[in-house]
């Protein structure tokens, strides 16, 4: 098919950079949604087709690219402790953490933001989150981000959670479950 291809991991369609290949898996941008597209992808590529918002505007600003082929974005959720957690466990760099009440418990946590960000990178989620209530992005309903919060990068390959610590993250064992928001309607996408 004269109009679409894939070359270094890249697929174009109709030469605007549609998607890229991941695995087993075209990851494609909405906007280019539509069966012969993946048919294409599933015949001739033996690709299975994930239509995923967004990833036109991330190729074309170079975002998540590496060499040859384009970084999928995994998606973000920040959780943060509950009202009614031990005051005492709150606001604690990482091993003091450990060392007086063990791992982070799942339980202590309420989940305050969910979305897809336009990076995986953990210090820039973290700027993003660290602002005055004004200027904290839609759909987050908690406080900017401190010391003892948990973000979760995660997509269908499975999870990572990070413990905010004093100076940078610690990765962390925290266990994914059933989870509340507070005053959050749909997330938002950034």
């Amino acid at each position: 098919m004269g109009g679409i291809k894939v070359k270094d991991g890249i697929i174009e369609y109709f030469g605007n950079l549609a998607g890229y290949v991941e695995g087993d898996n075209a990851v494609v941008d909405t906007m280019f949604e539509n069966e012969m597209l993946k048919k294409y992808l599933a015949e001739r590529k033996q690709l299975n087709t994930i239509w995923e918002h967004g990833v036109y505007d991330r190729l074309m600003t170079g975002g998540q690219m590496g060499e040859g082929e384009a970084k999928r974005l995994r998606n973000c959720r920040i959780y943060q402790m509950k009202a009614e957690s031990l005051p005492e466990k709150k606001f604690l760099d990482y091993e003091m953490l450990k060392r007086g009440y063990g791992e982070p418990e799942r339980t202590d946590y309420q989940l305050v933001y969910q979305s897809q960000m336009d990076t995986n990178d953990l210090e820039k989620i973290y700027d993003r989150f660290d602002q005055d209530y004004k200027d904290l992005p839609p759909g987050f309903c908690g406080r900017p981000i401190s010391i003892s919060d948990i973000i979760e990068l995660y997509d269908s390959s499975g999870s990572q959670f990070y413990y905010v610590d004093h100076y940078g993250f610690q990765e962390v064992p925290f266990e994914k479950g059933q989870t509340e928001t507070f005053g959050c309607q749909e997330p938002a996408a950034i």
